[in-house]
């Protein structure tokens, strides 16, 4: 640890959970749907959320639902490949009304 026994290191913290989010990423994927591999179909699911939104047969079926919901709730959709990485970013933020 050396001579101050690791107290006085500036290079390294533990940095304490936020409400708020450090990016738009962040907030994005926090609020966003994802079209997800589940067995031998595909669920829509919330971020964060353990129950899906819908299971489906087909990867398209899935989309059109997630595209959907996001619409309704001005947030982003993630579609993930058959190997759970995400293959695609789909944007659906709500416009500011005038007036």
């Amino acid at each position: 640890m050396g001579a101050s026994g690791g107290r006085g290191r500036k290079d390294f913290y533990f940095r304490r959970p936020s409400p708020i989010f450090d990016t738009a990423k962040d907030a994005a994927m926090a609020t966003s749907q994802h079209v997800i591999p589940k067995g031998q179909n595909w669920a829509v699911r919330r971020a964060g959320s353990a129950r899906s939104s819908g299971v489906f047969g087909t990867q398209s079926e899935a989309i059109v639902a997630a595209r959907r919901i996001a619409q309704n709730q001005g947030v982003d959709v993630f579609i993930h490949g058959d190997d759970g990485r995400i293959r695609t970013r789909e944007v659906y933020a709500k416009l500011p009304s005038k007036g």
